[in-house]
């Protein structure tokens, strides 16, 4: 149910809101929103595909670890937007449940390069979201079995 929300939410701001991404030396409403603004319908649908077919509902650390990643270097020379940096935090969140690092290197990283790799894809959001979204909930389910 969450996720149809968060799909409903992408929907109503791509439609009523302008397009707001986020630069490095840009304001602070850019890389609080930037999830939420899309290029195009079609970033948008596949976007949207992608939480769909999540069977896990996606948790707001995500977004806060998708905030959080706008703070760091990304060397994009356009300006970021989009959800896919909360989709990567939340398969990074996914894969530390798991426990298997390794396995999210060997099947998830070359998976996320090659998708960098396309033009307009800024590739260190994406992977600093996956990381930081393993390490969250690793270390988070450390903590937990204490």
């Amino acid at each position: 149910m969450r996720n149809k929300i968060f799909i409903i939410i992408l929907v109503i701001y791509y439609i009523f809101f302008p397009q707001m991404g986020y630069v490095w030396d840009g304001d602070l409403s850019g890389k609080l929103l930037y999830s939420f603004s899309h290029a195009n319908i079609f970033h948008l649908l596949g976007n949207c595909f992608v939480i769909w077919i999540f069977k896990m509902p996606i948790r707001i650390e995500a977004f806060v670890i998708a905030v959080l990643c706008a703070f760091l270097p990304c060397f994009a020379t356009q300006p970021t937007m989009g959800a896919s940096g909360v989709l990567f935090a939340h398969i990074g969140m996914c894969w530390a449940q798991n426990g298997n690092f390794k396995n999210m290197c060997k099947y998830i990283l070359p998976i996320t390069i090659l998708t960098g790799l396309l033009p307009g894809v800024n590739l260190m959001i994406h992977l600093y979201c996956l990381f930081l979204g393993y390490l969250y909930n690793f270390l988070i389910s450390k903590q937990y079995a204490k």
